[in-house]
């Protein structure tokens, strides 16, 4: 599709500026990710689950922030032609980072309603297969999870890109981060399935890339375990290791800044 070719081409020009704005998300993630671990390996989460539940939040706040604001900076810089790496804070600018959190707040809020009533619903005719022995229920049941994730999918699309639109479209506005919400929906309208498409060849993509490292993973456990020095074994091993771990961080870099753009310029095609 013409916006992963686009994306790929705006990060192949500014790899090294993209890179150092993607740079301060990766921080906060692995330091939240540290911290959560670090604490749920204690007593903490047992023993004062207030303030773990606290700590969870707050990386999922701050892990939000930074990543919308990484994507409003490529998306800003693409629009003027001028990527700098101070752009990866432009959502902490006045108080847009207010509306961040309101939205993901509502995004969540949504998802999690959707998912307890079908789920409520699915798992009700389910129980009652269950206890009366009565299989129609089953198929009831299974028919209830189809449609509501269809459903779901249908929403999680049409909302895909509420953050830009708010960004971009009605953020000065009143009641700008609700009426993101409308905004967006229509402005999907008739495109749903091009980004379902678009996110499937990213799927397909992150699989053979998946399968690849597994392929050199497993080519380089083969060769190990055919030298019988042990001291060979270890060096050999360390080595080439150490060549297939290096080889999948930078797929993983390259296709993280890659699908970002690409989403970027998904948005800017229909925002025209």
């Amino acid at each position: 599709m013409k916006a992963l070719k686009d994306g790929y081409e705006s990060v192949k020009k500014h790899f090294g500026v993209i890179l150092g704005m993607w740079l301060p998300v990766l921080i906060v993630s692995l330091f939240g990710e540290g911290l959560l671990n670090s604490a749920g390996s204690g007593f903490l989460s047992m023993t004062n689950p207030g303030f773990y539940l606290f700590l969870t939040c707050v990386t999922l706040i701050l892990g939000t922030l930074f990543t919308v604001s990484f994507q409003y900076g490529l998306l800003k810089s693409d629009q003027d032609g001028k990527f700098e790496f101070k752009r990866a804070f432009v959502a902490f600018d006045g108080l847009t980072w207010i509306g961040i959190i309101v939205i993901s707040f509502l995004v969540g809020l949504i998802g999690f309603l959707f998912i307890f009533f079908f789920g409520l619903l699915a798992g009700g005719f389910l129980f009652s297969a269950v206890t009366e022995m009565n299989y129609a229920m089953i198929a009831v049941a299974a028919v209830i999870t189809i449609i509501g994730g269809l459903a779901y999918l249908f929403i999680a699309l049409s909302l895909y890109f509420v953050f830009f639109t708010y960004f971009t479209d009605t953020k000065g506005t009143d009641d700008g981060i609700f009426k993101a919400f409308p905004k967006t929906w229509k402005l999907m309208k008739g495109h749903r399935w091009q980004l379902l498409g678009l996110l499937v060849i990213e799927w397909l993509i992150e699989l053979v890339v998946a399968i690849v490292l597994a392929m050199l993973s497993a080519i380089v456990i083969w060769l190990v375990l055919m030298i019988t020095s042990f001291g060979i074994k270890v060096a050999v091993g360390a080595i080439l290791g150490l060549v297939v771990f290096v080889i999948g961080l930078v797929a993983f870099v390259s296709l993280t800044l890659w699908f970002s753009m690409t989403s970027v310029k998904f948005f800017e095609a229909l925002n025209k």
